[in-house]
């Protein structure tokens, strides 16, 4: 293993102080990214985008791809349950890539972050699963809707960017470099599937609750996930 592409905001834990944190979080969400050295590997924090609305992916981190310099992209993000079975708070391993128009992307990953993303679970309380992640080009709420990708699709989780990057990286970089890159997709899942009988004020409720993980104190919730995640990922994946 090389350098890796963590597409997601750099997580301020990983700084000194507040305004160091905020400057380098900054540089990732605005700039060209932030690089840090974790266990002596470099890791580059960019933020892809909102959305189906994907930032321009810099030149620096093209030519690292197609030199063989980056080796690994990682997405550690969080998103809603499709799977009835799921709670706030577990993790999802992907197991493949697909869009909310059917398309799927095969990319290829390393066998052993699965133990890595189970033991986190354990060691953390939270329950593991895996299976397909949902990109959506809109928020998915209602049980009906979140029913039928799940029915479908068979996929377990839905967020909004991962597809939108992956495909736009795929267009730009070379093809043999995006064919040797191992992909790594996570997401703690942020709110559930609503019961049937579920009050409009739950729904609000569970909606402010995804809010506060995702945006508002997303630091807290994410931030120290994915240090955690790169800190065993970096020691016990081999190149």
């Amino acid at each position: 293993m090389k350098s890796i592409l963590f597409i997601r905001k750099y997580p301020t834990c990983l700084a000194c102080g507040r305004a160091e944190g905020l400057k380098k979080s900054f540089n990732s969400v605005f700039g060209n990214g932030q690089t840090e050295v974790i266990r002596w590997h470099k890791v580059i924090f960019f933020f892809p985008g909102y959305g189906n609305h994907i930032r321009r992916i810099p030149d620096d981190i093209v030519r690292g791809i197609n030199s063989g310099e980056i080796s690994d992209i990682v997405d550690f993000g969080a998103g809603g349950a499709l799977n009835p079975a799921l709670k706030v708070g577990d993790l999802f391993l992907s197991e493949g890539e697909v869009c909310c128009n059917g398309s799927e992307l095969l990319t290829k990953t390393r066998p052993a972050t699965e133990q890595i993303v189970r033991r986190m679970a354990r060691d953390l309380g939270r329950n593991f699963h895996k299976g397909k992640i949902l990109t959506a080009d809109k928020i998915v709420s209602s049980r009906s809707e979140r029913l039928k990708y799940f029915e479908e699709l068979n996929a377990g989780v839905v967020q909004m960017e991962h597809y939108w990057f992956v495909d736009m990286l795929k267009r730009i970089v070379d093809p043999k470099a995006f064919e040797d890159l191992h992909f790594t997709h996570i997401e703690l899942v942020a709110d559930e599937v609503p019961k049937d009988s579920a009050f409009l004020l739950e729904g609000i409720i569970a909606f402010f609750r995804a809010l506060v993980m995702c945006v508002f104190r997303n630091d807290y919730y994410l931030g120290r996930l994915k240090v955690r995640f790169l800190s065993d990922f970096l020691s016990d994946t081999k190149p």
